[in-house]
């Protein structure tokens, strides 16, 4: 008897996850054609005040709440790098830009009621910063995810990891 429920329950249960990703695929193919252009993710950033110009070309005014320069990734520490991999994204390396394991523990995490755990990666946290904002969004997450596989195979880690670092606060 209890060999029956459990194999209903298994039963119940796949064709759950086989509906999830029934949806979750015609979601994709509804939101694909209209994904942003990331291809300026691929150029250098430009950093620094914004200078606010009169009609004669005189500084008027500087602005910055983030005045820095870009440093490239081979100037920034391995200590900084691996600090900021070990506490974002510890498989930042071995991921497509979604970390599939992650997302599973926070799906879990957050359905038992837990703390709202995240599961964004390094690559998901630079689209969000760059292209498509933060709000709290079904709809965001799925562009999210789709940027961040394109930006996985414009870029590589190391250029990623770069951007990351150079425009996060």
């Amino acid at each position: 008897m209890a060999s029956k429920i459990f194999i209903f329950i298994m039963a119940i249960g796949l064709c759950c996850i086989f509906l999830g990703l029934s949806v979750t695929r015609n979601i994709v193919k509804q939101i694909e054609p209209n994904l942003p252009d990331i291809q300026h993710l691929t150029q250098p950033i430009i950093t620094g005040p914004t200078i606010f110009y009169d009609a004669n070309n005189n500084i008027k005014a500087t602005f910055s709440s983030h005045n820095s320069e870009f440093t490239p990734i081979n100037k920034i520490p391995d200590l900084v790098k691996n600090a900021f991999i070990s506490a974002e994204d510890k498989n930042f390396y071995n991921h497509d830009g979604i970390d599939y394991y992650a997302l599973s523990r926070a799906l879990i995490n957050n359905l038992k009621g837990n703390h709202l755990a995240g599961a964004s990666t390094i690559t998901q946290q630079v689209i969000k910063n760059m292209v498509t904002g933060n709000d709290r969004s079904l709809s965001r997450k799925i562009v999210e995810a789709l940027l961040a596989r394109r930006l996985e195979n414009l870029l590589t880690k190391d250029q990623i990891l770069e951007l990351y670092l150079n425009t996060i606060w």
